[in-house]
């Protein structure tokens, strides 16, 4: 199921690849879907099953953070990439730099299939147009040194604790800031 459903997102979005850039697509002329994405997200499992039904063939460029697949994406003024995997920290970077345009979800064909609390997210729509479509999410974990810390942490309460005070370090995010304040409260 989760593969056939990825394989209809990567089809639905090779038809919009030339919505989401604001020059030509990048390979336009040889039916290459490029894209930077995390890594597994072209995983062959689908990516295969969509170049068999579309003959494009997936090209995959593989970022670590979402400030390598920004820098990465920006450097190939749509020219490089035809699609971008970004996460909800750099799509209004993305949209800010005027790197993506409004995707037109009727042309996704699997659409109704995605969660409605992942349709007009903040993360991904400005000016009430959608810039992004989410299909997946990730969890932000709470990871300590079980040699350093003698009883296991069960809450993000423990990131205000005095006693790891200048211990502890957190990605330099907001989503991941908020989300360990709020799990705090």
């Amino acid at each position: 199921m989760w593969h056939r459903f990825v394989t209809a997102l990567l089809i639905s979005l090779l038809t919009l690849t030339s919505a989401l850039l604001p020059a030509a697509p990048a390979h336009a002329d040889d039916c290459t879907l490029t894209a930077i994405v995390w890594e597994g997200y072209t995983d062959s499992s689908f990516a295969e099953q969509f170049e068999n039904q579309t003959g494009c063939m997936v090209k995959a460029t593989y970022a670590g953070s979402s400030d390598e697949m920004f820098a990465k994406f920006r450097a190939g003024r749509g020219r490089t990439y035809d699609l971008i995997s970004a996460s909800g920290d750099i799509t209004e970077r993305l949209y800010k730099a005027g790197l993506v345009r409004p995707i037109d979800t009727s042309k996704l064909t699997n659409y109704d299939t995605i969660f409605e609390s992942f349709k007009g997210g903040k993360w991904n729509t400005f000016d009430g147009k959608p810039y992004g479509v989410t299909f997946a999410w990730g969890p932000n974990v709470l990871v300590y040194n079980s040699e350093q810390v003698s009883t296991p942490p069960t809450s993000w309460d423990v990131l205000f604790d005095p006693e790891y005070a200048g211990q502890i370090t957190i990605p330099d995010d907001d989503d991941r800031r908020c989300g360990a304040v709020v799990g705090q409260r």
